[in-house]
């Protein structure tokens, strides 16, 4: 690849580090299939696997280490919950798991997007890595685009029916 980001070789980085990847991330990655463990030649289906664009998450504050620290544990669930940085605060009012509904989902080289339901303000996280040229709407409208998971992007939507778009 002609481009590597820190964040996202520091999450590449926390896959190989094991003879098997840690269970959260690869579901946030979606990770659908893994070599099997006793044949190397062999996959073996992982039913946990995510899409790229869930909602509803509990955003935890964390700084850099803690978030991939927390991301290589086995405990780490992506989807009870969203690794934010501490800065992210100031733009989130979510503050508990929500019950959110991905109506649509749909991505492209530069654009995703999805049609969201939720009866409160939630957290919309994407499994696409974060960089500064993506651009975040809310019904036509900006918001602000979130480094989510260490090196993703998350955004907040509030309650009702809405439409998703990113775009690079």
């Amino acid at each position: 690849y002609s481009l590597y980001l820190r964040e996202e070789t520091e999450v590449r980085a926390l896959l190989y580090a094991a003879t098997s990847p840690p269970p959260g991330l690869a579901d946030f990655l979606g990770v659908s299939q893994i070599t099997a463990p006793a044949d190397v030649f062999r996959w073996s289906n992982r039913p946990a696997w995510l899409p790229m664009i869930t909602a509803g998450q509990q955003p935890v504050y964390l700084y850099t280490a803690g978030a991939l620290k927390a991301m290589a544990a086995d405990s780490f669930d992506p989807r009870q919950t969203v690794l934010l940085p501490p800065q992210a605060r100031s733009f989130v009012t979510v503050t508990n798991r929500t019950d959110a509904r991905i109506l649509r989902r749909s991505a492209g080289a530069r654009r995703v997007e999805c049609e969201i339901e939720c009866a409160r303000a939630s957290m919309v996280v994407i499994a696409q890595t974060w960089h500064p040229a993506w651009r975040a709407c809310v019904d036509e409208e900006r918001v602000p685009l979130l480094r989510a998971n260490h090196a993703f992007q998350a955004l907040e939507v509030p309650a009702g029916r809405h439409v998703v778009k990113l775009v690079h």
